[in-house]
């Protein structure tokens, strides 16, 4: 992810090397779940339930900015060595919800935030 993407309900993310988060949106709200690596997929049937879910945290756009990574200031916090100190940021902007790839600055992530699916 290489530039800002406004956050859709529903959408999986991968970071790192194989970790993968669902995002669910709301107006004033935000969850994070964290997930199984997903190593295959049944078209037919939605990926929400095909997941296990190991992790979940919730958040108010008060809350923002919320990082994801393996320092102690990230508010998702994961001891994962393929994950970057700050492997992405989420915010509330305007009436929706962003998601940046590193500091959301001038730092990108070292393997990278993808979107995965929606």
């Amino acid at each position: 992810m290489t530039r800002d993407h406004i956050v859709r309900d529903g959408e999986l993310y991968s970071i790192g090397k194989d970790l993968n988060f669902l995002v669910e949106v709301a107006p004033l709200s935000m969850s994070i779940k964290l997930i199984e690596n997903l190593t295959s997929r049944r078209i037919e049937e939605p990926i929400s339930s095909q997941i296990k879910v190991k992790e979940k945290f919730e958040f108010k756009r008060e809350d923002t900015p919320v990082f994801v990574g393996r320092t102690r200031d990230c508010k998702v916090r994961i001891k994962e060595g393929s994950l970057s100190r700050l492997q992405c940021v989420l915010t509330a902007e305007g009436g929706n919800w962003q998601i940046k790839d590193g500091n959301g600055k001038d730092k990108q992530s070292t393997n990278g935030t993808w979107l995965w699916s929606h």
